[in-house]
């Protein structure tokens, strides 16, 4: 069984989103807007706009890794995971020169979801190490246990933070999924109206609202 996707949370806000791509000055006013665009809900235009960007920018290697990073990223909130795992393997194979943190979040969650433990948690000393601020490895744990089902840990992970970090922007999404799947919706309502509140996106807003029966 698995929760509803969880990806990494290094950047503090907007808990769902990739956001250590430092884009080149060239495409960085365009991705601003195709970001906003899939992220308030107007999907296949941002996927078609990235699309183009991608072949206008097939010769220049650099930018083309980071807008295949984006779409990436893309695939996963969209769990098109097989497309994701593709497009994973395409920048580790062709895109070597290029790997960075970006690369290295989205490589997290396919660890997670193929539950390879040992790889994942080598990747995330590596990133935390690495890091030039502090990262709480709390998080990583959180999300390994969540993608992988195992919502016994999940759960144990989750009840050990203070009760403002639980209903932080971090977490409050985090333990909307986590107690919808043990079935325990008064709690599961109390992080989701929390999370609702807060700045999340398109996606994350349709779990909520699906799972109080409602449409977007």
């Amino acid at each position: 069984m698995m929760l509803n996707l969880i990806k990494s949370i290094l950047h503090i806000g907007n808990n769902m989103q990739i956001n250590t791509i430092n884009y080149d000055a060239k495409i960085s006013t365009s991705i601003k807007i195709i970001e906003k665009d899939f992220n308030s809900g107007n999907i296949r235009e941002a996927m078609e706009d990235l699309s183009s960007l991608i072949e206008e920018n097939n010769a220049n290697q650099k930018i083309k890794y980071q807008l295949l990073v984006q779409k990436t990223s893309f695939m996963f909130s969209l769990r098109r995971y097989d497309e994701s795992k593709k497009l994973l393997d395409n920048l580790e194979k062709n895109y070597s020169d290029f790997i960075d943190v970006a690369y290295e979040e989205l490589k997290l969650i396919d660890l997670s979801l193929e539950r390879q433990e040992e790889m994942f948690f080598e990747l995330v000393d590596k990133m935390i190490v690495e890091a030039p601020k502090p990262l709480n490895r709390t998080k990583f744990e959180l999300m390994y246990y969540l993608n992988t089902g195992d919502t016994t840990r999940a759960k144990e992970i989750f009840e050990n933070l203070k009760e403002e970090e639980q209903q932080s922007e971090e977490y409050a999404l985090m333990g909307g999924y986590l107690y919808s799947v043990l079935n325990d919706y008064e709690k599961a309502d109390f992080f989701y109206q929390i999370a609702l509140s807060q700045d999340i996106h398109f996606l994350d807003k349709s779990t909520i609202l699906g799972f109080h029966g409602t449409n977007i």
